[in-house]
């Protein structure tokens, strides 16, 4: 078996924290970007971390810290791939209630199809995240976690697993809150067409409602964007303080 250096094994721990972090994030995961800008971001950040610290080597063997850092990275990148992942939930819901799933294009960002309202939500989201410096949160969190999680020094504890439900569980608690001005009017809008159906019987309603129903959601979109932008918000800046809990409880 090869035994690396001690500088060179604590460099490549580094890096593997600071690589999986980023390669969850929003807009540095998409397939677009290439590899080797990933690898070389990363690279260059992990340079700027390591000769900042005075990190030491851990204990443990290299397998089992080099496991331990890229989980605890791909577990960071979870927690803000979660908000989006909610958003886009709550997105698909409201389509599938005003009709916009009928449409879909192709997501740049999953490869997957998705609806107008699912794009509308995410781009709102990732506009909103870099607005109010969220990569800067992540890039400060990064930086502070060798001084909460020292190099080989995850471990996953029941501790982890309760923040990791909480956590997920708020945040689509909190996707709710942000479909439900689009959701409840729908559902208002169903029933009225339901009640005009049993007035009016030679009345097609499933065709007359999509056009009804796709004019409301634009409408109430339009107008609960400032309800939707400071709960989004919101969202973005608690992802500091999950993130240093995460380190807090499995340092």
């Amino acid at each position: 078996m090869i035994e690396l250096p001690a500088e060179t094994l604590k460099f490549f721990l580094v890096f593997l924290r600071v690589l999986s972090v980023l390669f969850l994030i929003p807009l540095f995961s998409l397939r677009q970007v290439s590899f080797l800008f990933k690898v070389g971001f990363s690279l260059a950040l992990s340079n700027l971390i390591y000769d900042r610290l005075d990190l030491e080597l851990p204990s443990s063997p290299p397998f089992v810290s080099i496991s331990g850092e890229v989980l605890l990275g791909l577990l960071v990148g979870f927690l803000v791939r979660v908000v989006f992942a909610a958003l886009s939930m709550a997105g698909e819901i409201a389509s599938l209630q005003s009709g916009f799933s009928f449409s879909r294009s192709i997501d740049p960002y999953s490869e997957a199809q998705t609806s107008l309202l699912v794009e509308l939500k995410y781009l709102l989201a990732m506009l909103l995240f870099f607005a109010i410096d969220g990569h800067h949160v992540i890039l400060k969190s990064l930086y502070e976690s060798f001084s909460l999680v020292p190099l080989g020094g995850f471990s996953l504890n029941e501790g982890v697993y309760e923040l990791i439900v909480r956590i997920t569980g708020s945040t689509f608690a909190m996707a709710l809150k942000i479909g439900s001005p689009l959701v409840v009017s729908l559902f208002l809008i169903e029933v009225s067409l339901g009640i005009l159906s049993r007035l009016v019987p030679q009345m097609n309603v499933f065709l007359e409602g999509i056009p009804v129903k796709i004019l409301a959601s634009i409408s109430i979109l339009s107008l609960s964007l400032g309800l939707i932008s400071p709960l989004l918000t919101g969202l973005f800046f608690s992802l500091e303080g999950n993130i240093a809990s995460l380190f807090r409880g499995s340092g």
